[in-house]
Parts: structure tokens; sequence; C-alpha cells
């Protein structure tokens, strides 16, 4: 077979499987849903306030997934909660802001080991 007689589709095929193999279709699904979720939540008017024990479950969840590499997932996490990163540019009062490590083992009233999230010494205490 010659690449001349690649049909379209068998060319979509290949690109699919590659894209799959390598990860980057989960990613590229993933930063589409947040930036469909951003579109949508930037039409509503007024955002809900959100819980304090939501904040401190979606930073926790949000330290966790940043430290094992689920980059494409805290995206989405940041989209949907209506948190965003603690950074300069983000301050303001309508933004919540997700919180540092240093904040939550104060709030929580714990020590934890460093290379690892807060999440792993809470279910250590647990298990």
């Amino acid at each position: 077979m010659t690449s001349k007689d690649i049909s379209l589709e068998d060319l979509k095929d290949v690109v699919r499987c590659e894209l799959d193999k390598r990860g980057v279709l989960n990613e590229i699904k993933a930063k589409l849903m947040a930036e469909i979720l951003v579109a949508i939540n930037d039409e509503e008017d007024s955002k809900p306030c959100i819980p304090r024990e939501n904040i401190i479950i979606n930073s926790l969840i949000y330290e966790y997934l940043i430290h094992n590499g689920y980059s494409s997932s805290s995206s989405v996490l940041l989209c949907e909660s209506g948190m965003n990163i603690n950074s300069e540019e983000n301050k303001s009062l309508d933004n919540i802001q997700i919180l540092d490590r240093n904040q939550l083992l104060n709030i929580l009233s714990i020590k934890s080991d460093k290379n690892l999230p807060i999440l792993y010494s809470l279910i250590g205490k647990i298990v």
C-alpha cells in the first residue's frame, strides 16, 4: 500500500491512535472541556459562594493532582470549581483562590512530609 492508497479515514485512525498512545488525546479533551466550562461560566451573572470546606478540599485535591502530574485534571478542577491559582494577577475580591500548602497545614493543624501532598498525611492517619 502506498501513501496514495491511504484513505482519509485511515489517516484519521492513525493520527487518533498515535495521539492516544502519547496521551495527547486525553489532554486535548480535558483542555477542551475546561475551555467549554470557562465559556459557560463567563456567561453566568453571579458565582455561588463556595463553602470553606469545599475550598479546603479543592485545594487538597489540586495539590495532589499537580504533584502526580495530572495537569489537565487540575485545569478542569479550577474551571469547574470557579477557583483560581494563588497569584498576584488573580487576586481580586471575586476570585476564590486555591489555598497554598502552608495555609492548608495551618488550617488542618498537621505536619506533612514536604515531598508528598498533604492528602497522603491525612490518609496515613486513618489507615
